[in-house]
C-alpha cells in the first residue's frame, strides 16, 4: 500500500514533461497513470469505515450513478457488455448493475471490492474521480476516459450526501456544493474523524490536473506547489494516509494506518485564503505603517499574478489533452 506522499509524483509523472529517457519516460508514465486512475492510498478507511458509502451506494441504480456525474471507463468494459449497452439491453435502474460496473473497475476513480454474495464491502475513491471525464463515445456519462479533465459534471455534494454516517445539518451544507463544486478547506479528515475547518463552506470549481507545466503554486492563492496540494487533499480530503502539516492554518495530520492518528489544530482557521493569512502574520511582526503597507501590496501582487497565471493554464489550447476520436 502506497502512502500519499508518492501522488505528487504521480501527477508530475503522468501530466507533465520529464527529462529522462524514452524507456524510463515510458515506463514512469505507466506507472504514474495507473496511480492516478486506480491507487486510493488506502482512503477507504474514510469512505467505507467511517462514511459507509459501500452501504449506500449497493442502493444506487447506474441511471442515478451517471445523474451525479460519476463516469463509467467503456475500455474497462467486456465486448458483450458493450454490444448489450447499444441495443438498450442492460437495464440502468438496477443497482446490481452499478455492482457489476465496480467489478470490472469501469467506474471512474471509484474502487470497489465485491464479494461472492454481491455484496459491496469496500469502496475507496482515486485522484480520477474529480480531475478525469470520459469523451461520451458510447453514450453520456459512458466513453474512453480524459485523465486530467475536470469533472464539472460531479456532484460531491450529492454523492457524500447519501452518507448514512453523516448529519443531517452537514448533508445540507454539502447539498449546497452543486456539479462540479467542491469546497477543500471546509473539513479535513485525519484517519478517524472529520474535523470542521471552515464555516460557511464555500465551493470551488473542480480545476484540470493538466496544463500546469511551469506554474509554480497552481492554486490561485499561493497555497504552495502540487505536492502540497496533492499531499493535502489526498490525505485530509480524500482520506488517504500519509503525514501532512501546515503551520499557517494549523493542521497536522500524522497516519500510516494505525487506526490511532495524530493531529492537531493549533491555529484557529478564518475563511481567509492561506497566503492572505500569512501576510497578516507577517504584517504582525513588521514595524511601521509603511513597511505594511509595502508586504500587503507585494501579497496582493503575488495573487493576481497567480491567478493571473492559474487562468492562462486552464484556459490556453497549448497542453490541452487532444480528444479521442469518437469512436470505441
Amino acid at each position: 500500500m502506497r502512502l500519499i506522499g508518492g501522488a505528487a509524483i504521480a501527477f508530475v509523472l503522468t501530466l507533465t514533461c520529464m527529462s529522462v529517457s524514452a524507456p524510463a519516460q515510458g515506463q514512469r508514465l505507466q506507472d504514474g497513470q495507473a496511480i492516478f486512475r486506480f491507487d486510493t492510498f488506502g482512503d477507504e478507511q474514510l469512505w467505507t469505515d467511517f462514511l459507509k458509502m459501500n452501504d449506500a451506494l449497493e442502493t444506487v441504480s447506474p441511471a442515478t450513478a451517471l445523474s451525479v456525474g460519476l463516469k463509467v471507463d467503456v475500455r474497462a468494459l467486456p465486448p458483450a457488455v458493450i454490444k448489450m449497452l447499444k441495443a438498450d439491453e442492460i437495464d440502468l435502474n438496477d443497482p446490481a448493475v452499478t455492482l457489476t460496473l465496480l467489478k470490472l473497475n469501469a467506474v471512474v476513480g471509484v474502487m470497489g471490492k465485491v464479494n461472492d454474495a454481491g455484496e459491496l464491502t469496500r469502496v475507496g475513491i482515486t485522484c480520477a474521480l474529480c480531475h478525469s471525464t470520459v469523451d461520451n463515445s458510447l453514450t453520456t456519462g459512458i466513453g474512453r476516459r480524459l485523465d486530467g479533465w475536470p469533472n464539472h459534471d460531479l456532484n460531491v455534494g450529492a454523492i457524500v450526501g447519501l452518507s448514512p454516517a453523516l448529519p443531517a445539518d452537514l448533508k445540507a451544507e454539502f447539498a449546497k456544493w452543486g456539479p462540479g463544486m467542491y469546497d477543500p478547506r471546509h473539513h479535513a479528515f485525519d484517519g478517524m474523524n472529520l474535523t470542521g475547518l471552515n464555516s460557511p463552506s464555500v465551493p470551488v470549481v473542480i480545476p484540470p490536473a493538466y496544463g500546469l507545466k511551469g506554474v509554480g503554486f497552481e492554486t490561485y492563492t499561493g497555497d504552495g506547489p502540487i505536492s502540497y496540494w496533492n499531499a493535502y487533499v489526498g490525505i485530509s480530503q480524500m482520506g488517504g494516509q500519509g503525514t501532512f502539516r501546515d503551520p499557517r492554518i494549523g493542521l497536522f495530520i500524522r497516519d500510516t494506518g494505525s487506526r490511532h492518528p495524530e493531529v492537531s489544530r493549533a491555529v484557529p482557521v478564518s475563511t481567509r485564503s492561506a497566503s492572505t493569512r500569512a501576510a497578516r502574520g507577517q504584517l504582525q511582526s513588521t514595524g511601521g505603517a509603511a513597511r505594511k503597507a509595502r508586504v500587503l501590496q507585494r501579497w496582493r501582487m503575488r495573487e493576481l499574478s497567480l491567478r493571473i497565471d492559474v487562468h492562462r493554464c486552464v484556459e490556453g489550447s497549448t497542453e490541452r489533452p487532444a480528444v479521442p476520436a469518437r469512436s470505441i
